[in-house]
């Protein structure tokens, strides 16, 4: 009993471990995200939610209005896991 309980105890802490990696991966550097881009997922003028490399990511914007389903790309990191983005003009 007690060996199985050391082995749940060291699942845990590699799980933990590798939450932590995931986060710290995905936070990553600012560069790396500007210029990708991604499609809105809801309506927003100041703060929604975007699709950007396959994630959702909370976004903001100060240029306008973002419409659902409109291609936006990113152009800088906000606080914690907020990318900033705009709006890409679709062309007729």
């Amino acid at each position: 009993m007690l060996i199985g309980a050391g082995v749940l105890f060291i699942l845990i802490v590699v799980a933990l471990l590798w939450l932590q990696r995931e986060s710290t991966e995905r936070s990553g550097n600012s560069s790396e995200m500007i210029g990708l881009e991604g499609i809105a997922q809801q309506n927003f003028s100041q703060q929604g939610t975007v699709l950007v490399n396959g994630e959702l990511w909370k976004a903001t914007t100060t240029h306008g209005i973002i419409t659902r389903g409109d291609r936006v790309v990113v152009r800088g990191r906000g606080d914690g896991l907020m990318l900033i983005v705009e709006r890409i003009p679709s062309f007729p």
